[in-house]
């Protein structure tokens, strides 16, 4: 799954834990690295925990779904859908330096992964913009559709007082997604 999922802030993480079910179906098993290094009994078994903890977050019995996630990594070390779904509870219940260091670690499984990357900058935005906005721009190198990596690039341009960037990132973005016209740039 290279696409990524590309929420805007007002959008739940429940919805993002949801479209990780949907992105575990599109792979048809957990991440390719883990699917590599475990037997085919073992993996069988990770990929149905993962269905059952994002199932479990998906009703918010997230102290079940943490088991349930920690009990995938037992079965297939380093499996990047664990990793990120823990990373997603951890924001989910505002501990942001917990999820970013489960995106870190599901990024050390694929540095490619888009939705880890894309939740670390929304957790950096407000504090750290510069780290937040190189994480926006290595979202959009891998994947040049990322209409709300755009937008939220637009945001931090903007915020910075780079009116002229953040207009080129927000026209960009709803050139790719023109429902994100709605949502306008803040002041400085």
């Amino acid at each position: 799954m290279r696409r990524g999922i590309h929420i805007p802030r007002s959008v739940s993480m429940l919805a993002a834990a949801a479209l990780a079910v949907a992105g575990l179906a599109a792979c048809g098993s957990t991440a390719g690295h883990a699917a590599k290094t475990t037997t085919s009994g073992r993996t069988t078994a990770a990929s149905r925990l993962l269905t059952q903890g994002i199932a479990q977050a998906d009703a918010k019995h997230w102290s079940q779904a943490i088991t349930t996630f920690e009990n995938v990594l037992v079965l297939s070390p380093g499996n990047l859908y664990a990793l990120y779904n823990l990373g997603l509870i951890d924001q989910v219940r505002h501990d942001p330096r917990g999820a970013i260091a489960r995106y870190n670690e599901a990024l050390k499984t694929d540095n490619a992964y888009t939705p880890a990357m894309y939740n670390e900058a929304l957790i950096l935005e407000p504090k750290q913009p510069s780290a937040a906005l190189a994480l926006y721009q290595k979202i959009v190198a891998i994947n040049p559709k990322a209409s709300t990596a755009y937008l939220h690039m637009a945001m931090v341009y903007s915020r910075s007082g780079a009116r002229s960037l953040a207009a080129q990132a927000r026209a960009k973005a709803i050139s790719l997604d023109p429902s994100l016209a709605k949502y306008p740039l803040p002041k400085r």
